[in-house]
C-alpha cells in the first residue's frame, strides 16, 4: 500500500506542471532575455531649486531641500556669519532628488553673503547664480573666488555682482 501511494505521488509530481498548463490560458510561457532590464527607481522631477535671498539683515531661503539634516546645516551656517542681528526666513521643503552637493554649495555660498549688501543666489540643479551688489570690489572679488574655488567642479557657477558706491563726504 505504502508503495503505491508513493508511486501515484511521484506521478503527480512529476505531472503536475504539465496539468497546470493544460488548465492555464495565458499563452506559452514566458521566455528569459538574454540581458535582463535593470530595475531603475522613477527620477524625481526636475529641476529641483532653491533660493536665498538677502536684504538688509534677512536671509529667506526657498524652495526645496534634501532633508532637516542638510536645511539645518544651511541654516546654522548662515546663523553663524550673520550674528544675532542675522534673521533668517525658512519657507525651504524637503524632497528627494538634490545635486550633489547641494548642503556644501549653500553653506559655502551663504557664508560669502557678508560681503554683499542684497543677493540673490539661485541654485537649479547643478547650475548656480549669484547677483546682487558686494559691499567693494574688494568683497566681491573674494567672495567670488572663494565660491568658485570651495564649490564641488559639477556646479556650473555665473555672477552678476555689482559693486555699490561708495559715499563721498562733501
Amino acid at each position: 500500500m505504502k508503495r503505491q501511494a508513493l508511486n501515484t505521488l511521484a506521478g503527480c509530481l512529476l505531472l503536475a506542471p504539465c496539468l497546470l498548463w493544460a488548465g492555464c490560458d495565458t499563452g506559452p510561457p514566458l521566455q528569459e532575455s538574454a540581458e535582463p532590464e535593470a530595475a531603475s527607481a522613477p527620477e524625481p522631477p526636475k529641476p529641483y531649486r532653491t533660493q536665498m535671498v538677502l536684504k538688509g539683515n534677512e536671509v529667506h531661503l526657498t524652495g526645496s531641500a534634501p532633508d532637516e539634516i542638510d536645511r539645518d546645516a544651511v541654516r546654522a551656517s548662515l546663523k553663524a556669519r550673520m550674528g544675532r542681528r542675522g534673521k533668517i526666513r525658512n519657507d525651504l521643503s524637503f524632497r528627494t532628488g538634490a545635486p550633489a552637493g547641494w548642503s556644501p554649495t549653500l553653506q559655502v555660498v551663504g557664508g560669502q553673503l557678508v560681503h554683499f549688501k542684497t543677493a540673490k543666489v539661485v541654485l537649479v540643479d547643478q547650475d548656480l547664480s549669484v547677483s546682487g551688489e558686494a559691499i567693494s570690489a574688494e568683497a566681491r572679488d573674494e567672495a567670488m573666488q572663494t565660491i568658485e574655488r570651495t564649490i564641488p567642479s559639477e556646479m556650473n557657477v555665473t555672477f552678476e555682482v555689482a559693486v555699490a558706491e561708495e559715499a563721498t563726504s562733501p
